[in-house]
Order: C-alpha cells, then sequence, then structure tokens
C-alpha cells in the first residue's frame, strides 16, 4: 500500500474516533455513564492512529 495513502487514512480514522470519543462527552454530561468506556476507547484508538500517521511522515 502506498505510504501516502496510509497516512491519510489514519489521519481520517483518527479524527473519526476523537468525533466518537467527543460523543461519548456529550454522553456523560447527559447522564449515561457508560459512555466513559466510550471516551477511552475512541479517544486511545485515535491517539494511536495519530501518532502512527505521524510516524510513518518522520519515516519519509
Amino acid at each position: 500500500m502506498n505510504e501516502q495513502w496510509m497516512i491519510r487514512e489514519n489521519y481520517v480514522g483518527s479524527v473519526i474516533f476523537g468525533i466518537l470519543a467527543l460523543g461519548g462527552i456529550f454522553g456523560v454530561y447527559a447522564g449515561n455513564l457508560i459512555h466513559l468506556f466510550t471516551i477511552i476507547a475512541s479517544g486511545s484508538v485515535s491517539w494511536a492512529l495519530w501518532y502512527e500517521a505521524k510516524q510513518i511522515e518522520k519515516q519519509q
């Protein structure tokens, strides 16, 4: 797979999971504490994808 495509794909995935984490924050404000898991899981995946994209960029 092309490295530029992987970088773009990781950034898009990072944004998507970031939006899910933001939705989890709104869910917690609405009173559903189960969304704490959503915040942790989505935030972690978002950060990991962003970090991986940065590492691939550095290798180029």
